[in-house]
Formats: C-alpha cells, structure tokens, sequence
C-alpha cells in the first residue's frame, strides 16, 4: 500500500507533454490549455485504477505502515478517549446545572403561590409556557417556532435515538474501511469541544426546563436521584461520582442529540467525498446529496418530534446544528487534527528511500503539504479549501525561485524579488520584523 499515492502525481505523460505557455496564457494568468487538460484527464483515469482503492485491506494498513510499533494504536485510540472523556465531563456540569435548577425551582415554590388572575383573557395567545402549573411546560421559556408545531405530544426519544445511531455507525464503518485517521480526528475533536461546551452552558446560565418544573420531577422520580436527593446541599465529588446513565433537568442549550448527529453526519460526509473523489463529478455530487439528503430527512424527522414532546427548545436545536458546522469547518481544528495524524520527516524520508520507483522529490512533497484541509460540508463542485501558514508559504516561493532561478529573465514562469513582495503585499504577510522570534517557526 501507497498512502502517498493519494498527494502525489505520478503522470509523468502529462510533464514530458509540458510546453510552455504562450503568450495569451501569460495574459490570462490563471488560464488552462484543455488539450493539456484533456492529456492529463488520461493520465488520472489511470491512477484512479491503480491507486489507492475506497477501502483499504487489512484494516488500518496505512496507519500500521506510517506509524509502526504500536503508534498506529495511539494514533486511534488518543481522538477516541479524548472524546469519551469530554462527555463524561459534559455529563457531569450537566448535573451541577440540575441541581442548580432543582434549588431554584424549590425557592420558587416556597416563595410563590398560584392564585389565578383578575385580568381578562379574551385576547391572550397561545403561548408554550402553559397557563396552570400543571400543564406542560408551566414555568418554561416561550417558544414561538415550538408553538407553531400545535399542542403537546409524548413522544418516545428512545425510538429516535435509534435512528439517529445509524449517523455515528456508518461513520464508524467507513473511517476505519477508508483507514481515514484524520476525519476520524477531526470529527473526535469536535465532538470534544462541542460536548464540554454543552456542558458548560448547563450550568453558567440555568435556563428553565423546556418540559416545566412538572415534567422535571416526573423526569427525575423514577431513578435514584428524585427531586428529593438534589434537594440536598452536594458536594461536587458526589455529583461527580453519580449514576452516569442518571436523568438530568434544564440541559436546554444546547441540544445534544442534534450536535451528536450532526458531527457524525458531516464526518460522513467527508469519507463519502474521499471515496469518490477520483470518480466523475456527477457520481461523487450524488453520493455526497444522498448523505445530505438522508441527515435532513432524520433531523427533520426527530427535531419536529423533540419540539412537540418539549424535550427542547427550538434556539437548542438550531445552535446545535450551528456549532456543530462552525466547528467541522473550523481552520484550528483542521490544523490540530492534521498535526495529529502527519508522521514524522523521518519516516516520510524513509519512506520515500523505501520506494524509490515514485520518482519524487521530497522537499515538494513536504513544501505543498497544507496545514490543515477544510470540507465545507456541502455538496460543492469544488469544495475543498487549504490552510498554509505564512512560514509554508514563504517556503513555497523559496523553492519555486530557486527552480526557477536559471531560466531567462523575461520568462513568465520565473519568480523574482518583485513578484515576491508583490505576493506578499497582495496577501497581506507580516514582515520579518513584524514577526516574534518564537512564532518564527510557525
């Protein structure tokens, strides 16, 4: 197995047909010779045969290859624990946040009485928050989307939770078929920051839970942790030491069951793209809206069913599904999760010492690596965009002067000092001075 063979252009029918570019393409800049493109078309259709295949056999192969003696194992399980960690931690500011809501509802009992009203209801709207305290969702936000849906409705979320398994097990299947370390980190990161997030807006600000102090008890009565139980002052270590799999109160913001779908969703996604990457573009765009397709089919299926059971508020869900895309797409953990699965300049060298037949020049290979790689998510005809940090870049114009250093002056193709400022200028760098001595490595 070659995993460089997905970075590296092996067409070496396409150089030897190279000619330099004439005058009208100096004129356009960025403009292609289809006939180039037409040649080079062949050449691809021949490494889309003899290239990596969509899945790869044995398992994880490439990770065992580019990270031996064990390393692979960390490679996997590191994003994997990470993740399992930060929803352990959710769950236990989430319990903080229920016992905060537990106290505060408690307060508000003892200090409030219900007595009805004078003022005439003629003219009232519907509004979610109920009018008794026993209707649902008495003493919850207002929620004008949720109201729109028409009355309350006990809803089973177990049944949607198995429909939305089906999201994080393909993802599963597939990064791990593809040997596709870095959508599987990225998407564990996510998943991390999204789950201590939740957690942390569970209890920095204790919103009212949307099914009301009524469905909260109900809610809680069952298991070893009734209303009762939080009643009590607790110590941290004891919330921390509960019942994982114990009921919670008032997690609104935001929701968890869309953020958890919606990561795995936009992870599978991406493989679906890499799988089909060297296919024609029509086939790949229908793979990629079938995805699509199937994950707003399910989110509108069970988002219209957690509103009408007031297990959420609609801000929950679209905030959900919000940070969840923020943060696939985020440049900073695109970066993270490339540094975490890139080996080491020592095994690439070896490597490619390993497979001289390649005919590549290592310094190129290193220099056009980008940072990070971001999917925006979307079935895009181009939807791949590359990070390059200001030291990468510099580091590419260095290379392409200096290979181009010996041809003629007034050949278009060679990169001097005032293209370089030029470049630089028009990018908006940070000058050498400009730059601290230890971020001169970045």
């Amino acid at each position: 197995m070659k995993p460089l063979h997905t970075d590296i252009d092996n067409s070496d029918d396409c150089e030897e047909g190279y000619a330099p570019a004439s005058d009208s393409d100096s004129e356009g800049g960025d403009s292609v010779d289809d006939a180039e493109a037409a040649d080079c078309g062949h050449c691809l259709g021949s490494w889309s045969k003899e290239g990596r295949p969509i899945f790869v056999w044995p398992p994880l192969a490439g990770s065992r290859k580019w990270f031996p003696g064990g390393r692979w194992v960390l490679l996997w399980a590191g994003p994997m624990l990470l993740a399992g960690l930060s929803f352990l931690l959710q769950n236990f500011q989430l319990r903080i946040g229920t016992w905060y809501y537990v106290h505060d509802m408690l307060q508000h009992e003892l200090a409030y009485t219900y007595t009805g009203s004078n003022v005439s209801l003629n003219n009232t709207i519907e509004l979610t928050v109920g009018t008794y305290p026993n209707d649902p969702s008495f003493g919850s936000l207002q929620d004008p989307v949720t109201a729109r849906l028409g009355p309350f409705e006990d809803v089973s979320i177990s049944a949607l939770d198995v429909l939305a398994a089906l999201f994080p097990l393909i993802f599963v299947v597939t990064a791990i078929a593809q040997d596709s370390a870095l959508t599987w980190t990225r998407v564990m990161l996510c998943f991390s920051v999204l789950a201590i997030g939740k957690g942390l807006f569970g209890w920095i600000t204790v919103e009212p839970d949307s099914k009301g102090w009524t469905g909260c008890r109900a809610r809680l009565a069952p298991g070893k942790y009734p209303v009762e139980w939080y009643a009590e002052q607790r110590s941290l270590w004891e919330l921390l030491m509960m019942d994982p799999t114990s009921r919670l109160c008032a997690d609104m913001m935001y929701s968890g069951h869309t953020y958890f779908v919606a990561i795995f969703a936009l992870g599978l996604h991406e493989n679906v793209r890499k799988a089909f990457r060297l296919h024609n573009w029509w086939v790949r765009l229908g793979f990629e809206t079938l995805v699509t397709l199937a994950w707003i089919f399910q989110q509108g299926f069970e988002v219209y069913f957690v509103l009408k059971s007031r297990f959420h508020y609609s801000a929950d869900v679209v905030m959900a599904t919000f940070l969840a895309y923020i943060l696939y797409t985020n440049g900073m953990i695109a970066a993270v999760a490339k540094w975490w699965t890139s080996p080491s300049h020592a095994r690439i060298h070896a490597f490619l010492k390993e497979e001289p037949d390649l005919g590549v020049n290592s310094q190129w290979v290193e220099a056009m690596q980008p940072r990070a790689t971001i999917s925006p998510g979307c079935c895009c005809c181009d939807g791949q965009e590359y990070l390059y940090s200001r030291r990468q870049l510099m580091q590419i114009m260095h290379r392409i002067g200096k290979a181009t250093s010996k041809l003629d002056d007034r050949d278009h193709l060679k990169l001097v000092k005032d293209q370089k400022m030029l470049v630089r200028e028009a990018a908006g760098m940070l000058h050498e001075r400009s730059v601290a001595p230890a971020m001169c490595g970045m």
